[in-house]
């Protein structure tokens, strides 16, 4: 079973049937059966039983010659909740893994909720964004996106020069990651109304 099939048939669907799961993407470096893969997830959880409170964001990073082989977890608790309607397929997982300046986190975050409002209300903005803190100043992005050419309107990035990002006045460090997300591999539970 190819590595995609694996996600669609297996991986996914047994990170639909847990309760809590509220959207998940898969993401892949390229078509060929050889690239590694990576699953977004964010979750909901009301704090009973062994699971914690809140909501978190994960990504579930692996080599996908063998169902789950590889596999590391990254949990951070969710602060920035955006799943947007969108008439348009999404293509293009962005993660951002970024760094403020001391003192700087909620600043930045605040920011970067605020710009994805307005980048969707220009129609580039991005299809879902998320975003898990890291304290004391580390912060983890998790965004879908429909073009290339509204991740470079949104964030000034582009091919030549992925890792750039609005707002870096409050940075000291970031490493943004580009997936093609895997067709027909989504799950969404719902969307964001544009009013704030």
């Amino acid at each position: 079973m190819v590595p995609d099939q694996q996600l669609r048939d297996i991986v996914l669907p047994g990170l639909h049937a847990q309760p809590g799961m509220r959207y998940a993407y898969a993401g892949r470096t390229g078509a060929s059966n050889l690239g590694p893969r990576l699953v977004a997830s964010v979750w909901e959880f009301d704090g009973g039983g062994e699971q914690p409170p809140g909501h978190l964001i994960g990504l579930l990073p692996f080599e996908g010659v063998a169902v789950m082989s590889d596999v590391t977890l990254e949990l951070v608790p969710l602060v920035v909740n955006l799943p947007f309607e969108s008439a348009e397929e999404p293509r293009i997982l962005r993660v951002f893994r970024g760094q403020t300046r001391p003192g700087g986190l909620e600043t930045y975050i605040e920011a970067a909720r605020d710009g994805t409002y307005d980048d969707v209300l220009a129609q580039h903005g991005p299809a879902a964004m998320f975003v898990g803190v890291q304290q004391p100043d580390r912060f983890l992005s998790v965004s879908v996106w429909t073009a290339w050419e509204n991740i470079e309107a949104a964030t000034g990035g582009n091919l030549r020069e992925p890792i750039g990002t609005r707002h870096s006045q409050h940075l000291s460090a970031g490493n943004v990651e580009h997936y093609e997300i895997v067709p027909d591999s989504m799950f969404r539970t719902g969307h964001t109304e544009l009013s704030r």
